[in-house]
């Protein structure tokens, strides 16, 4: 619990840092659903970061612990957002030069996109194919390779896919959704079969579930 809520703290508080030199006016507000979007990326980070200090430690002191699904989310999700706060960092540490600036940011971005959905596709896959892996979750995995796999397509060839492809609903914006609530239906038939993971499998599956809801909140916009 310590471990966790420094970690949170230090989100936090880079989080807050970084918001105040882009230039943040805390005093006229910045609106509810920033603040809920950077809290949430505050919690995933420092939750996650938890999940990879707790595996790494128990790693480092001999305790045999068998991997579940949820923990590779969870150490997904940790890396996720520390690569997305490396490039906001970096981004803002970028002096202000007009166009060139601009096609700075676009680029670092997109690196971060690559970096972080390239990453989520070599580790989902790994767990695919794992032999250890249940059927139930192989499906949740192939899941998630394919929606990096389409995050990887639109970066690397922008305009291709198109924009909209259900009605008003953004392509992007249906992929993510359909994702997230595969993957969280097939933790929801995992609980109801009765299958014993541990509490980190399920921080794993519930940080899921917070990482989604700003996917979920943009369909009734």
């Amino acid at each position: 619990m310590f471990l966790w809520l420094t970690l949170l703290s230090v989100s936090m508080g880079i989080w807050i840092t970084l918001l105040s030199v882009h230039g943040v006016g805390w005093a006229e507000g910045i609106g509810w659903w920033s603040i809920c979007f950077y809290a949430t990326n505050s919690v995933v980070l420092g939750t996650g970061l938890t999940g990879i200090a707790l595996l790494a430690n128990w790693k480092w002191q001999g305790i045999r612990y068998e991997w579940q699904p949820g923990d590779e989310i969870l150490v997904y999700l940790g890396i996720y957002e520390f690569i997305r706060i490396c490039a906001v960092a970096i981004d803002l540490a970028i002096s202000d030069s007009g166009i060139t600036r601009d096609e700075m940011t676009q680029d670092i971005y997109r690196y971060m996109a690559l970096a972080q959905h390239g990453l989520g596709l070599c580790l989902f896959l790994i767990w695919m194919i794992r032999p250890k892996t249940t059927l139930l979750w192989r499906f949740g995995f192939v899941a998630l390779v394919l929606q990096n796999l389409f995050v990887l397509f639109e970066v690397i060839f922008p305009g291709l896919i198109p924009e909209v492809i259900l009605g008003p609903i953004p392509t992007s914006l249906f992929v993510h959704n359909l994702t997230w609530f595969y993957v969280l239906l097939i933790a929801l038939v995992d609980i109801v079969q009765g299958s014993s993971r541990g509490w980190l499998h399920w921080t794993g599956v519930a940080t899921l579930v917070m990482f989604s809801w700003h996917w979920i909140y943009a369909l009734s916009l």
